[in-house]
C-alpha cells in the first residue's frame, strides 16, 4: 500500500473493568480506556484482572483482549470503501484491502476477522513467534514463560517460530502450543 493510503480505524465497543491505554513511549494514560475510544497505531491497551476489551477494526475483525493482556497496535493500513449501508456485521468479506500488525507480548486474544482480500495481511506478532491469519476465527494466548497457545476454529493460521522461516499451517480444530525455547507441538483442539 502506498503511503496515501487512509489509516484503518480500532474502536473499543466495549470493556470490562480496568482497561488502561499505554502511549507508543510506555506512559500510561490518566483516563481509562471505555466504550467508544479510539486506539491509534502505536499505542497499547493494558487489561487487568477480571477485565476486558472487545475491539472492532474498521476490516471487520473483532478482537476480545482477555484479563492481564497487552495488546500493541502496530500499524494498521486500510484502503478506503463504501460499506453501501451493511453494518460489519453483516459483511462476509473486509471491505478494503488492510495491512494489520499487532503486538501480543503477554495474555490471551480471540479473534474472528472476515474473510480477507488476496493482498491484505493480519500478523499477531509474540516473543515466541509470528501468527499471519487468513479470515478466520482462534484464540492465541502468549506469555513469556511458557510460550504461546494457538487455538483455530475456522479456516487457518500460518504460525512462523522466532527464527525459522518456514510457517507451520494450523487448520480448523487444530492447535498449537510453541515455547520459549523453540519447541513446538501440534494438537487437535479447537478451545475458541
Amino acid at each position: 500500500m502506498c503511503s496515501s493510503d487512509l489509516k484503518g480505524s480500532v474502536i473499543v465497543i466495549q470493556t470490562k473493568g480496568l482497561v488502561e491505554a499505554i502511549s507508543p513511549n510506555g506512559a500510561k494514560l490518566k483516563e481509562p480506556v471505555v466504550r467508544g475510544s479510539v486506539l491509534p497505531e502505536g499505542y497499547s491497551i493494558k487489561t487487568n484482572l477480571f477485565s476486558e476489551s472487545v475491539l472492532l477494526l474498521s476490516n471487520g475483525t473483532t478482537a476480545t483482549i482477555q484479563e492481564n493482556s497487552v495488546f500493541k497496535l502496530l500499524e494498521f493500513k486500510q484502503k478506503p470503501f463504501d460499506t453501501q449501508n451493511q453494518s460489519f456485521g453483516q459483511l462476509e468479506n473486509e471491505p478494503s484491502t488492510s495491512q494489520v500488525t499487532i503486538e501480543m507480548e503477554l495474555g490471551s486474544l480471540v479473534v474472528q476477522t472476515k474473510k480477507l482480500n488476496k493482498s491484505s495481511s493480519f500478523s499477531i506478532r509474540t516473543p515466541t513467534g509470528t501468527a499471519e491469519i487468513r479470515g478466520t476465527q482462534f484464540q492465541l494466548a502468549s506469555s513469556p514463560n511458557t510460550g504461546i497457545q494457538l487455538d483455530v476454529a475456522e479456516s487457518q493460521v500460518a504460525f512462523t517460530p522466532a527464527g525459522h522461516n518456514q510457517p507451520l499451517v494450523v487448520g480448523p480444530g487444530k492447535g498449537l502450543d510453541a515455547t520459549p525455547n523453540g519447541a513446538i507441538k501440534q494438537i487437535g483442539r479447537a478451545h475458541v
